[in-house]
């Protein structure tokens, strides 16, 4: 596509010099209907000039093509309106939106945080002008413009105060392929919104006499390992166990563990914690489908099938069912896609195990869902125990609640929980003291649902907020990066010691550390390789936040290495005999 930029005016060149903006490059004024085709660089920053009248409504669209990029708005007077980064990285859409208070030079800035190719580039396109939405439900629609498209995925969104469904609609496609529409009665995959749930129903077991809380759970599941210490419900249900997170380990294991049977197998080899129970709190999947399991074991009753008798059809929550078997039959559930630079992708959700996902639903549904937790009547008990913040040892307040996490936005209330798997994308946010919920149930892979709820929820919230509980103490996370290393030589460092095979008991994998042009490289099988960088002696930093850290026996000999990844801490392997 060609480009179509006017001369910059006088008028709009003065204004962009009078921001605080540095290293920009000018590229003129966008046209509406009119696409734009740049190249950009790592680091650099693209700058372009949009004319409004007053009390307007513009949505940007940005393709990009190996560059993430960050958009950035300012309002007619140079201050910034809003800033936009989706987690499509640096391959497919991107979109940003301004609005008008008056008319003038409004500015868009393209900012590049990295690429992964030399020519790197983005295509930008200013697709709507409109006047701007009054009313709460125009301006849903206004946050939702990127995916209101029969050529892309989307998401249902739904809204409940005082007992009323105030607004439910969907937006994009439910399936690509056969075009159809995805609606507010279309079902999706609610993925760890399914934890909300699973929480419930611990408590329904509580309240009938059959467990409590505090019981160690290898009470009620013994293939639990003795980690030497005791694991309660509630530190399952706080996230609070210590117990590495099995979606965690599954990265590491290089297989699926999609099946009760698998989840079992690893949960077996496993011989420590990320961290002393009730010490601090790292979220974990494992936690919930433990939890699921003495459900089963306690009432005697499949997960799905206690779920159904004692929450869905009380509630009428007709459309929400479990998926406990990959080959069932789900008539009607959206497919879900990743929004690539080549257009959508279908994405899958495999496996069948359950309670820290498996739940699929649909927005008014979930609505019904929602404004129980805001009015749960004969289960008040139940709710508020949900949307208690957790404690650790030490008496601090952590923001996990068991079933709810409890945060504040904007001075309001807010408990509630997220979901993602397999491209699909949910948020149910709760704001008890405005009597108000949102739901957002997409997909999609690129959208924050999260933002997007909170977004909506602003449109409806009393003003000024009330508050009926102090604001919470953030916790260290359980994985954090400890202060910095001591200064060390670099040029002592002898890569090749490092190299050599390594097996993890616990994952049941061997990985296999080589030197490929001059750099220490994981070689994990079918997985892509991982590039280690130095950090400091014995230490390396690899992707997404991972550190490995290999040990050494008393006389220097490397024994092998500890990895650590989110959710997932000091995962041992051992270097096998002739490695070098």
């Amino acid at each position: 596509m060609g480009k179509c930029l006017n001369t910059v005016s006088s008028v709009a060149l003065n204004l962009t010099l009078s921001l605080p903006l540095f290293a920009q490059r000018q590229m003129g004024i966008l046209i509406q209907g009119k696409t734009v085709t740049a190249e950009i660089s790592a680091g650099e920053k693209h700058l372009y000039q949009i004319t409004l009248e007053k009390d307007r409504f513009a949505h940007l669209n940005i393709l990009q093509k190996g560059v993430d990029v960050k958009v950035v708005t300012y309002d007619a007077n140079g201050k910034i309106a809003g800033d936009f980064d989706s987690p499509n990285y640096t391959s497919g859409p991107e979109s940003a939106a301004l609005y008008s208070s008056g008319k003038g030079i409004y500015i868009l800035e393209i900012q590049a945080q990295s690429t992964d190719r030399e020519h790197a580039s983005y295509e930008l396109t200013l697709d709507r002008v409109s006047p701007k939405a009054v009313q709460p439900e125009g301006k849903i629609d206004e946050l939702m413009a990127a995916f209101d498209s029969n050529q892309s995925p989307g998401a249902s969104v739904a809204v409940v105060s005082g007992g009323r469904l105030l607004f439910e609609k969907g937006y994009g496609m439910a399936n690509l392929e056969h075009g159809i529409p995805l609606r507010a009665t279309t079902p999706l995959h609610v993925a760890s919104v399914t934890k909300s749930f699973t929480n419930y129903c611990i408590f329904l077991l509580e309240k009938q006499g059959k467990l409590k809380l505090d019981d160690d759970i290898r009470k009620y599941v013994p293939e639990v390992p003795d980690f030497g210490y005791k694991i309660s419900l509630r530190h399952l249900a706080e996230h609070s166990s210590g117990m590495r997170d099995y979606a965690a380990l599954r990265g590491m294991a290089r297989y699926e563990i999609d099946t009760r049977e698998m989840f079992f197998k690893m949960l077996a080899r496993q011989h420590d914690l990320n961290f002393i129970p009730g010490e601090n709190c790292d979220y974990s999947n494992t936690g919930c489908v433990l939890l699921a399991e003495v459900i089963q074991r306690v009432s005697g009753k499949s997960y799905s099938r206690f779920v159904k008798e004692n929450i869905f059809d009380p509630l009428g929550m007709n459309a929400s069912t479990v998926q406990d078997d990959q080959s069932m039959i789900l008539p009607g559930v959206a497919d879900s896609y990743d929004r690539t630079v080549d257009g959508p992708k279908k994405m899958y959700v495999l496996g069948s195990l359950v309670g820290g996902t498996g739940i699929i639903s649909n927005a008014r549904d979930m609505a019904i869902w929602a404004n129980h937790l805001l009015h749960p009547k004969d289960d008040a008990d139940i709710v508020a125990k949900m949307s208690t913040p957790g404690k650790l040892n030490d008496g601090t307040r952590t923001t996990f609640g068991p079933g709810l996490m409890v945060s504040d936005h904007k001075g309001h209330l807010e408990i509630g929980h997220s979901g993602a798997t397999g491209g699909f994308k949910a948020h149910v946010g709760i704001f008890p003291d405005d009597d108000l919920a949102v739901i957002v149930l997409a997909n999609t892979n690129d959208i924050y649902s999260r933002p997007v709820a909170r977004q909506i929820a602003e449109l409806y919230f009393n003003a000024p907020p009330k508050r009926t509980r102090p604001a919470l103490v953030s916790v260290v996370p359980a994985n954090a990066v400890e202060d910095p290393k001591p200064a060390w030589d670099k040029s002592t460092l002898k890569l090749v010691e490092y190299t050599g095979k390594y097996y993890s008991d616990e994952a049941a994998t061997t990985y296999s550390f080589e030197l490929i042009g001059g750099q220490l490289v994981i070689r994990p099988g079918y997985l892509s390789d991982m590039t280690l960088t130095p950090q400091s002696r014995d230490t390396f930093q690899g992707a997404f936040g991972g550190i490995v850290e290999f040990v050494r026996a008393h006389d220097g000999k490397v024994l092998g290495c500890k990895f650590t990844f989110p959710r997932m801490k000091n995962l041992f392997f051992k270097k096998l005999a002739g490695g070098s």
